[in-house]
């Protein structure tokens, strides 16, 4: 931790012993993975905002955090965590809600406020063209990276691009 409070590599860090203390706790996988994805990913909210990060990369985020935790659920965390880091005292801070409404502004506007974005392509739309099978599952999350990526939401042309 240096001077400001800051733990460079701390999301990924803290995973192993926040599985490890749950372990000792509950038999919940499910609670398990959805708490060490908040730990993962609690600093996104703010670095997407800091960064002035594009529309697509709140879509990868959601898409990360989906189904086990909502973007309103990382944005309050990641308001915890700040208001957290009172270095003159044990009292919570109260900044950070504008951070909080920025970042939930962004997701809005990038339509992920209650989930990811739905992937286009599906399965159905390449059958008779593509066996069922991993190599299937490869061309429809190769397709769902061009969707958000490049904001294609057109069938067809998703086809076309990951069938060349």
């Amino acid at each position: 931790t240096d001077i400001n409070l800051h733990a460079k590599g701390h999301e990924e860090e803290g995973v192993a012993p926040t599985k490890s203390f749950l372990k000792r706790l509950t038999d919940s996988k499910s609670l398990l993975y959805s708490v060490c994805k908040l730990v993962k990913y609690h600093s996104m909210p703010g670095a997407l905002i800091q960064q002035g990060s594009s529309i697509r990369a709140y879509k990868r985020l959601a898409a990360k955090l989906a189904p086990e935790i909502s973007m309103r659920q990382i944005a309050m965390i990641t308001l915890s965590d700040l208001r957290g880091r009172n270095a003159l005292g044990s009292e919570p801070l109260d900044t950070g809600a504008e951070i909080l409404d920025l970042f939930m502004s962004k997701v809005r506007g990038a339509k992920v406020e209650h989930g990811p974005e739905k992937p286009i392509l599906l399965g159905r739309h390449l059958l008779g063209v593509v066996e069922p099978g991993a190599k299937m599952g490869k061309i429809l999350e190769a397709a769902y990276r061009i969707q958000i990526d490049e904001g294609i939401q057109d069938v067809d042309e998703l086809k076309r691009r990951v069938l060349r």
